[in-house]
């Protein structure tokens, strides 16, 4: 088994591996390569003879910038997809006015919005202030 394979088996074993696309698969292995050490760790002490902890805290920071990488891909497809779903808004309900016969005088008008009603007989907005419709007539009940 490759080191490549252990970190995809890790991936799989946090459920990430298929949740990710092969890029931010790609940032995962190599942040969690960097979180190892990446195998060159303990040959770069020797070398270098500096602190072990230096090391580490370099891997943790650079693993930190290549997990955050796949956080900000995903918050864009996460972002993409809520600008796709607000792009389509569902249509308002179509308002349903009941047929009023032509005898009836008396009609209690339908409340569009604020300040706006509908004469339900003759399908005409108007100022809810008015007593009657100015189009057909009809007396309004308050």
């Amino acid at each position: 088994m490759s080191r490549y394979d252990k970190y995809e088996d890790e991936l799989r074993s946090y459920g990430l591996y298929d949740a990710l696309d092969s890029k931010e698969r790609e940032s995962a292995v190599y942040a969690l390569k960097l979180l190892n050490g990446n195998g060159l760790y303990n040959v770069s002490m020797l070398l270098e003879r500096s602190k072990s902890a230096d090391h580490i805290q370099a891997f943790t920071l650079q693993a930190i910038a290549q997990q955050n990488w796949i956080i900000m891909r995903q918050l864009t497809k996460i972002t993409k997809l809520l600008d796709k779903n607000e792009a389509q808004p569902e249509p308002e309900p179509e308002l349903v006015i009941p047929e009023i016969p032509k005898d009836v005088v008396e009609v209690e008008p339908i409340i569009i919005s604020k300040g706006t009603i509908k004469c339900p007989k003759c399908r005409t907005d108007q100022s809810e202030s008015r007593a009657m419709c100015w189009h057909c007539g009809a007396k309004f009940i308050k």
